[in-house]
């Protein structure tokens, strides 16, 4: 059985978040908003918002580097 995932490509999904309205990543306001989620940075990492926020260029080599990177 073939299973499809329509929302593989996150350029073609339509309900992921795509803006970055979060603190700075890794900061202390960040790690903050993970511990009241109860997860792990691990588990961020594997989010649409971390992946959308490195192909736009916020996050570089798993560091925050902003607008102005």
């Amino acid at each position: 059985m073939i299973r499809l995932n329509l929302d593989e490509d996150l350029h073609n999904a339509d309900w992921t978040k795509t803006a970055w309205d979060l603190p700075p990543y890794k900061s202390d306001e960040f790690y903050k908003m993970l511990a009241k989620s109860s997860m792990s940075l691990e588990g961020f990492g594997k989010l649409p918002v971390y992946k959308h926020a490195v192909d736009k260029g916020l996050i570089k080599d798993d560091e925050w580097v902003g607008e102005d990177g």
